[in-house]
């Protein structure tokens, strides 16, 4: 996988109980990208990943942005992140 400018990343697996609220994050995150987990953007910027664990469920849903973690984050905060690195 070719590695993008900015590395976006979010839990995939199922936290106890089987609740994933990463889900809800990583559809809108490949919808706002046009990219599906696994690819990168034709202009390079972004590459969308999942994660089984971040380790943080106490803080979901978490996202990874350069190996920063923003944690409870709503798709609005994550448009707004977005932004700020486009």
């Amino acid at each position: 996988m070719v590695q993008a400018e900015h590395a976006v990343e979010s839990a995939a697996g199922a936290a106890k109980g089987g609740f994933n609220p990463g889900e809800r994050i990583i559809e809108h995150l490949a919808n706002k990208l046009g990219i599906r987990p696994g690819q990168t953007t034709s202009d390079g910027r972004f590459t969308l990943s999942t994660v089984e664990c971040v380790a943080s469920c106490g803080s979901a849903p978490v996202v990874l942005i350069n190996d920063t973690y923003h944690e409870r984050v709503s798709p609005e905060q994550l448009d707004a992140l977005l932004e700020t690195l486009a």
